[in-house]
């Protein structure tokens, strides 16, 4: 299968006419800063969460989610992610790796329910229009809690 390059992506999904200003800052954050946070759970039975959109576009590296974590500790902990994909030292999968800035640690888990994807990460949904990309959760461990 061919990738599809930012740019024509970026057309196909510019081109649509329901396009909406918060899609346009996501192709803007990632045609400017390779990636783009998003936040969701709007509904009081639902964890917060917070994604990472553009890692599987822009260099082949699943996308990355947690959720239950405060936003401001899950976007720094997803973007030191995102920092050591850019850097071309991606995260270990399935074990405990230390968190860059002396934090705890953390663990990347991969998953496969597509229909847990569509619901979660609704704007990757969107940017990547039906096309598979493969998502990894981070889990993180309070030493303190366990």
């Amino acid at each position: 299968m061919r990738k599809i390059t930012l740019d024509q992506r970026i057309e196909h999904l510019s081109g649509n006419s329901t396009f909406q200003p918060h899609q346009q800052a996501l192709l803007n954050n990632i045609r400017t800063h390779t990636c783009h946070l998003d936040t969701g759970a709007s509904k009081d039975d639902e964890p917060p969460r917070v994604y990472i959109i553009g890692l599987w576009q822009r260099f082949r590296h699943p996308e990355i989610i947690t959720v239950g974590l405060p936003e401001q500790s899950a976007k720094a902990l997803i973007t030191d992610m995102k920092d050591l994909v850019k850097l071309g030292q991606p995260p270990a999968v399935g074990q405990p790796i230390g968190h860059p800035c002396g934090h705890y640690p953390v663990r990347l888990e991969p998953i496969q329910e597509k229909a847990w994807i569509q619901t979660y990460l609704p704007m990757a949904a969107w940017f990547y229009a039906g096309e598979a990309f493969p998502v990894l959760q981070l889990f993180w461990s309070d030493p303190a809690h366990n």
